[in-house]
């Protein structure tokens, strides 16, 4: 069966990212790492969409493009 990812998470732009680690290390869940120099999220099904690595992203290179909606539930 093919694994497939179901869920939207924010976007890291490699190329405006510096490395500095300041997401990983915000990040409640520790969803955020590095691996092989770069930022990923190495867990992505811990991640809340809490946009902490977005708001404290020095290079914005981090965004939270996303949008929760509602259904009205039938009775």
């Amino acid at each position: 069966m093919e694994n497939k990812q179901n869920w939207a998470l924010p976007e890291i732009d490699q190329r405006v990212c510096i490395v500095c680690g300041d997401c990983a290390a915000i990040c409640p869940t520790a969803a955020l790492g590095l691996r092989a120099g770069r930022m990923i999220f190495q867990k992505p099904a811990l991640c809340t969409y809490c946009t902490l690595c977005e708001q404290i992203c020095p290079r914005k290179a981090i965004r939270c493009e996303f949008t929760i909606t509602t259904m009205e539930r039938k009775r």
